[in-house]
C-alpha cells in the first residue's frame, strides 16, 4: 500500500460486518496458479500490471476516501 501508516487488526469473523464474513481456513497457504487458463484460453492482461496498480490507487483514493474519509489516512 502506497504511504499507509494504518494499523492491521486481526477480528473474529463474528465481529465483522456481514459482507466481510468469510468461511475461509486462513491457516492454510492460498496460491492460485493460472498458467493452464492463460495456455489454453490464451489469456493476456489488456493492460500492463503496472497501469492496473496505478489505476486501483488512484480509483481507491477517490472514491474510498468520498466514503470512509473518518478511516483513511494518505499522509
Amino acid at each position: 500500500m502506497v504511504n499507509w501508516t494504518g494499523e492491521t487488526v486481526i477480528r473474529p469473523n463474528d465481529q465483522l460486518p456481514a459482507p466481510l464474513q468469510t468461511n475461509l481456513q486462513w491457516q492454510y497457504h492460498l496460491a492460485m496458479d493460472t498458467t493452464r487458463f492463460r495456455d489454453e484460453l490464451g489469456y493476456v492482461e489488456p493492460i500492463a500490471e503496472s497501469e492496473a496498480l496505478r489505476q486501483t490507487i488512484a480509483w481507491e483514493r477517490e472514491n474510498l476516501t468520498a466514503t470512509h474519509a473518518e478511516h483513511v489516512n494518505h499522509d
